[in-house]
């Protein structure tokens, strides 16, 4: 157990992407939905501070959104709590600057204070860190000017724990597994820290993470170690120890397009304990963000998909929002999930299907009917027909399986499964009895017509012969 009056407690968190799709109807609010929700645990929870491992903003954030980022900060971590530590930041060698930590700022009553460093879509100019942290409303680390200089540590004291904290930014050339990392000194300054103290580090890369970065050897002190990687993509797939280095990744709150398949999942922040040279890990579920579902459908020819597709669309438009739309979701929940289906295309004339003429049908679903299907189209022909045998009950099954472990994961009820094996087997009825009637109808019709087939064969039998 650790002594409270010892123990740091942080909130870590990475990309959150505020003003991500800010002129999109359904999901302009998303992100700082998720940002004030991180914020809300942290007060909740009390913690100390809150480490941002990169991308606090999306690509080129608009003034609503900084307005926005803004009230939620002063709503949230501004108040009349102290501060439960003292800290003060490294600007140059023996030279420690108290002021630049905006807790230590007089004008300010901050409770719960917020360390960012910056990543891939805070290199440009365009980026508010700077204005944010001149403005007393985070503290901004982490910039390397040039590759060679060190990154200076952040000094943090509560009771008997010391902690150096250290920040990378995203910086393009380190960022790639090319990179010769040959220095004559280490990317972080670790002299400049105290040798006793416990050594945390915030890193964010983009994909090809140079992983000569995290050579305990050549750039981490023999000190205890935990570095939080924050990246869009590539993520390390599982937290690693590698001696007295640990490292570990806190999850993406906002989803974004061009993330792996494999990289989905649920949505997280992670509450950190710091106590002398111990620490430990707690991972708490964020409630407000749209569930996310994916499947992939065999290809077949584009009409006969684009009808498959618009008949599937008013068939569920029909029935589904009627019935569910009260249910879907626990209160804190948002409304519409998010859905991606990949659809094969076979031959290659014409131009492929525009899903977005069907939209109408999806808008009271899915939070991204304009990008919900993904068309791939091939040049080549498809020599194995049996994968698109049975096209229609292809596409029930995707959204039967889909809606029925989202139903799981939401505790909706049974109705989905219900309904959509009611449907399949209605249809496959429906099918199997018109079939039935068509038959019975043309023998009533044509009563002659079953005895001259069978007069025909047993002539062309004889003429065979």
């Amino acid at each position: 157990m650790f002594n409270p009056q010892n123990t740091f407690k942080i909130l870590c968190l990475t990309g959150s992407n505020l003003g991500y799709k800010e002129n999109d109807r359904i999901c302009q609010n998303d992100s700082f939905a998720l940002f004030e929700e991180a914020l809300q645990i942290a007060e909740e929870r009390k913690v100390d501070f809150i480490l941002h491992c990169g991308n606090f903003f999306y690509s080129e954030p608009s003034k609503e959104t900084q307005k926005k980022a803004l009230q939620i900060i002063r709503k949230v971590c501004f108040g009349e709590r102290k501060v439960g530590f003292s800290g003060f930041k490294m600007e140059k060698e023996g030279h420690d600057q108290n002021q630049s930590l905006n807790f230590h700022d007089p004008n300010f009553q901050i409770k719960i204070p917020i360390f960012v460093i910056h990543g891939n879509f805070e290199i440009n100019e365009s980026s508010p860190l700077d204005i944010f942290s001149e403005a007393k409303y985070i503290n901004y680390f982490g910039q390397l000017s040039d590759l060679d200089s060190s990154i200076q540590p952040i000094k943090l004291l509560k009771g008997s724990t010391k902690l150096n904290l250290f920040g990378l930014g995203f910086h393009p050339i380190l960022d790639q597994q090319s990179t010769n990392t040959s220095r004559n000194n280490s990317i972080f300054n670790i002299s400049q820290g105290d040798s006793q103290a416990f050594n945390l580090f915030a890193i964010h890369s983009y994909s090809n993470f140079n992983q000569n970065i995290l050579d305990p050897k050549s750039n981490f002190g023999s000190s205890q170690n935990l570095v939080l990687f924050g990246s869009e993509s590539g993520f390390l797939n599982n937290n690693s120890n590698s001696g007295n280095l640990v490292t570990l990744k806190p999850s993406l709150p906002v989803e974004l397009p061009d993330r792996g398949l494999s990289d989905w999942e649920e949505n997280r922040c992670m509450i950190l304990e710091i106590s002398d040279n111990k620490f430990k890990i707690e991972s708490i579920k964020f409630e407000n963000f749209r569930k996310f579902f994916y499947n992939s459908i065999p290809s077949m020819e584009k009409n006969e998909l684009y009808n498959l597709v618009k008949r599937e669309c008013q068939y569920i438009k029909r029935h589904i929002p009627q019935k569910t739309r009260s249910f879907i979701f626990p209160p804190k929940f948002l409304e519409l999930p998010l859905a991606r289906i990949d659809i094969t295309l076979k031959g290659n004339s014409g131009d492929l299907i525009r899903i977005n003429e069907n939209d109408s049908f999806f808008s009271e679903l899915i939070a991204n009917p304009d990008s919900a299907f993904n068309f791939i189209q091939h040049s080549f022909n498809f020599q194995d027909e049996s994968s698109v045998q049975n096209r229609e009950q292809n596409l029930e099954e995707i959204f039967q399986k889909e809606i029925r472990s989202f139903g799981n994961s939401t505790n909706m009820p049974s109705f989905f499964d219900q309904f959509f094996t009611m449907n399949l087997s209605q249809k496959k009825s429906k099918n199997s009895n018109s079939k039935k009637k068509r038959k019975s109808e043309s023998k009533k019709k044509n009563p002659k017509l079953k005895k001259s087939k069978t007069k025909s064969s047993k002539k062309k039998k004889k003429d065979d012969f």
